[in-house]
């Protein structure tokens, strides 16, 4: 049987949850790799180990090269990159 949410719940309040959780009915922009944690990175390949880290690394590496804007909560899983220290600075002082 196919049912929706205002069916479940009524229409009045289906639209009040959609307005609270900033529902549009489109799917959320999917992440760029070197965007993802590490446990949404895992997720995304369906598997996790060395080698997945290995893909990471390599994915985060590239886009920093690139210049690209790698989020802080990726770059903190390594604070051995001087790459990633400079953009995690670069980040927090707004420049």
């Amino acid at each position: 049987m196919n049912w929706t949410i205002a069916q479940e719940v009524g229409p009045k309040a289906a639209m009040e949850s959609a307005a609270k959780h900033d529902v549009k009915g489109e799917a959320p922009a999917a992440k760029d790799l070197w965007e993802m944690t590490r446990g949404e990175f895992a997720a995304n390949q369906g598997k996790s180990g060395v080698y997945v880290q290995q893909q990471r690394d390599a994915v985060v590496k590239k886009a920093l090269a690139a210049g690209k804007p790698v989020p802080a909560e990726v770059l903190k899983d390594y604070p051995g990159l001087a790459e990633a220290r400079a953009a995690i600075a670069k980040v927090e002082d707004g420049t």
